[in-house]
C-alpha cells in the first residue's frame, strides 16, 4: 500500500478539530484558534472545520487538511508527518511495513472500527454543543 493510500486513511480516521485539540490549540465556538504560523496574531485566525474538511489560516493564507498543518508545524516531509500522525493516534496503521493479505485486512479492519469511533466521538461532542 502506498503513502497516499495511507494518507486518505489518516484523513478518514482523525478529524480536524481532534488534531489541534491534541497538539493544544484552543478551539472558540466558532471553530477559531490562534495561528502557530503568525506571531502576531492576537484574535484567533486559524479555521479549523467539522470532520475531516481540514483548516485555513487567515493571518498567514495557509491551510490544508491534517497532514498538511503537521508537515508545517512540525517541519517534516510527507511521509514523516503520516509516521507522526499514525503514532501520535496510535492508529495501528503499518506505514513502511511489507504485509500479508492477512495482516492488510486487519489493518483496514482496525482502521474501520477507529473511524468509527471517532464518529462516535465527534457526534457525542456536536450533541453536548447543541
Amino acid at each position: 500500500m502506498d503513502s497516499f493510500n495511507y494518507a486518505s486513511k489518516i484523513k478518514n480516521m482523525i478529524f480536524a478539530k481532534q488534531l489541534f485539540a491534541f497538539y493544544g490549540f484552543e478551539i472558540n465556538h466558532a471553530g477559531f484558534c490562534k495561528s502557530p504560523f503568525s506571531l502576531n496574531d492576537k484574535t484567533p485566525s486559524l479555521k479549523v472545520y467539522d470532520g475531516d474538511r481540514g483548516w485555513h489560516d487567515f493571518s498567514s493564507g495557509k491551510g490544508g487538511d491534517i497532514i498538511d498543518f503537521v508537515m508545517l508545524y512540525f517541519g517534516l516531509p510527507f511521509q514523516a508527518a503520516q509516521e507522526k500522525l499514525n503514532a501520535d493516534f496510535n492508529l495501528g496503521l503499518p506505514i513502511g511495513k511489507t504485509l500479508t493479505a492477512k495482516e492488510r485486512a486487519d489493518a483496514a479492519a482496525e482502521a474501520r472500527k477507529r473511524k468509527s469511533e471517532a464518529q462516535d466521538r465527534e457526534r457525542k461532542l456536536q450533541s453536548l454543543k447543541d
